[in-house]
């Protein structure tokens, strides 16, 4: 997907989002992956209610902190995206 993103992105002629924003869209692809299949997991079996909260709150704070750092790239990937419809809406 991402590699589709890129090549549609160069594909316009000029590149809206620059290769630190792919490395962060590659990082992201590997958040989603620790949130699918283990974030629940560092939380949900530890027995102790204070321990469980503050290990809850860690993953609720990674979360947070993710979400701050792709808003500028969601807004640059929507940008791309409204563009790229408008390219191939021409053609037809």
């Amino acid at each position: 997907m991402l590699k589709s993103l890129q090549e549609l992105d160069q594909e316009l002629g000029y590149s809206k989002i620059k290769e630190k924003d792919y490395y962060l869209l590659n990082q992201i692809r590997e958040i989603r992956n620790y949130r699918c299949h283990q974030c629940y997991i560092d939380f949900h079996y530890i027995e102790n209610p204070k321990e469980h909260d503050k290990a809850f709150q860690k993953v609720a704070d990674r979360l947070h902190e993710d979400e701050l750092r792709v808003y500028d790239l969601q807004q640059k990937i929507e940008k791309l995206r409204k563009s790229v419809e408008r390219k191939h809406r021409h053609k037809k």
